[in-house]
C-alpha cells in the first residue's frame, strides 16, 4: 500500500477502505482531480505553497486551519495525490457561505 507501514495504527477502518479505493480508481484513471473537503477554497494558495515544496507540512496546516484529524485521515490522501501529481483542489466553501445554506440562514438577510 502506499501509506506508511509506520502509520498503520492511526489509520482507521473508513481511512484504509478510502485509501485502497483511491488506489483502485488510480490504477483505472490516472488522471484524477483530488477536491479536499478539509480545506476551504480560500485556503488553495496556502495548499499550493506546500505542495509545490514552498512551505513546511506544519506551516500548511496552521495557514490552513487544517481540522486535528489531518494527519490521520487526510495526509494519505494528499501524499498520494502529491506522489502521484494529481491536481489537488481545496474543495470546501469558505465559512462565510455555508452559513448563508445552512439553519441559521435567516439571521444573514
Amino acid at each position: 500500500m502506499w501509506w506508511s507501514l509506520a502509520n498503520i495504527t492511526a489509520i482507521t477502518p473508513v481511512i484504509c477502505f478510502q485509501a485502497q479505493l483511491q488506489l483502485a480508481l488510480f490504477q483505472q484513471q490516472p488522471q484524477q482531480i483530488l477536491s479536499m473537503e478539509q480545506f476551504e477554497t480560500n485556503q488553495q494558495d496556502a495548499l499550493n505553497q506546500y505542495l509545490a515544496g514552498s512551505s513546511g507540512e506544519s506551516e500548511m496546516i496552521e495557514d490552513t486551519g487544517a481540522w486535528d484529524n489531518y494527519r490521520a485521515s487526510y495526509r494519505p490522501l494528499v501524499e498520494f495525490a502529491l506522489s502521484h501529481q494529481f491536481t489537488r483542489d481545496c474543495g470546501q466553501c469558505t465559512g462565510r457561505y455555508r452559513t448563508l445554506c445552512g439553519p441559521r440562514r435567516a439571521a444573514h438577510y
